[in-house]
């Protein structure tokens, strides 16, 4: 299928994308398992209307933009930008696509296409039928990252799987008697970060020990937003369950038949793709993203190291082979945050 000629990026092009991509932030928090969208209608180089994707049955960006600009009965000469490719099925909403058909814009520039395989490249045709020139790629890689969750679990079945620990400069996280509790390594603003990057994912995964160990609330508290769904991966050879802070969450989930002694990749795999939400954080311990790293099983691995000595007796996990770093900063003065990604990412599609 032909899904429209790749776009020559120029500057005030980049710009009305850019702004697109602006846009479809504001819905990070409220969309839920749907994409990120955000929608840009230009004439004669003045934004006429622009719109983002909200949360889900609401209207879609395109639309918002459209009736922004006044809902006009036709977009002549008009040039229509936005994130992804507009819908082609009526779903709890209209299809953006035959809007846009009726409506006739001169032109819709799309930044990446739809990776759910079941609707890529329709919108484009229906635009197409109706014969509205449509150019595709401008902002390409941004676009895929911003919504990145969406298209691991379109493509793969499986959520977007983030792993992310917090080490001390000797690479220690922590004790393995229960009698220490846990070890204090990350800095308050390190702390923080983690609860905004907790409210990004649906849910939340550890391991038993972790569980015994520091019974760890897993919610979010210090950054707007909502607390993941808590999974335990509990070995059946540990001792029984008892209460922790997670429990009281009405979804908290617990895989009681695991075995940490086996790599078990194709199980693993499985439990992912049973799972609601199309993301998950990997916050401990050791074992478990040892695990998720040994099986190939994850997206994103950001590190916490702190610049302190902390000693302890649970080494830090190694990192997978084909991990790139691709981001540091500093968080407060103590800790070092590392951002890897795979050396070929699964959403760059």
């Amino acid at each position: 299928m032909n899904t429209g000629s790749e776009l020559a990026p120029l500057e005030s092009e980049m710009q009305y994308m850019e702004r697109c991509l602006a846009l479809a932030r504001l819905g990070s928090r409220s969309v839920g398992t749907n994409p990120m969208v955000g929608a840009v209608i230009v004439k004669n180089g003045t934004i006429l209307g622009e719109g983002f994707h909200w949360t889900p049955g609401e209207a879609h960006a395109e639309v918002q933009a459209w009736v922004q600009a006044g809902k006009p009965e036709s977009l002549k000469g008009c040039t229509v930008y936005v994130s992804l490719e507009p819908c082609a099925h009526q779903g709890r909403t209209p299809s953006c696509a035959l809007l846009l058909a009726q409506l006739k814009p001169d032109r819709v520039v799309v930044a990446q296409t739809d990776p759910d395989r079941r609707v890529s490249g329709k919108g484009i045709a229906i635009l197409q039928s109706a014969g509205i020139q449509v150019e595709h790629g401008l902002c390409k890689e941004n676009a895929q990252y911003l919504n990145r969750h969406f298209i691991v679990q379109r493509t793969f079945g499986r959520p977007f799987i983030t792993l992310k620990w917090a080490q001390s400069l000797d690479r220690f996280l922590g004790f393995k008697e229960k009698s220490r509790g846990p070890m204090a390594i990350s800095g308050p603003e390190a702390k923080q970060w983690v609860h905004r990057l907790r409210a990004q994912h649906a849910n939340i995964a550890i391991g038993g020990g972790t569980a015994l160990q520091d019974a760890p609330a897993l919610s979010v508290r210090l950054f707007a937003g909502n607390s993941p769904k808590p999974i335990v991966f509990w070995d059946k050879t540990a001792p029984a369950k008892t209460s922790f802070p997670f429990q009281k969450h009405p979804e908290a989930q617990f895989i009681t038949d695991w075995d940490f002694h086996k790599i078990e990749a194709i199980k693993l795999n499985e439990r992912l793709q049973s799972l609601d939400g199309n993301s998950l954080l990997v916050e401990g311990g050791a074992r478990l993203h040892s695990q998720f790293i040994q099986s190939g099983l994850w997206d994103e691995i950001y590190v916490l190291q702190s610049l302190v000595v902390k000693g302890g007796n649970v080494k830090a996990p190694a990192l997978p082979e084909d991990a790139v770093l691709v981001n540091e900063q500093m968080l407060g003065r103590t800790d070092l945050l590392l951002h890897y990604t795979k050396k070929d990412p699964a959403w760059f599609i």
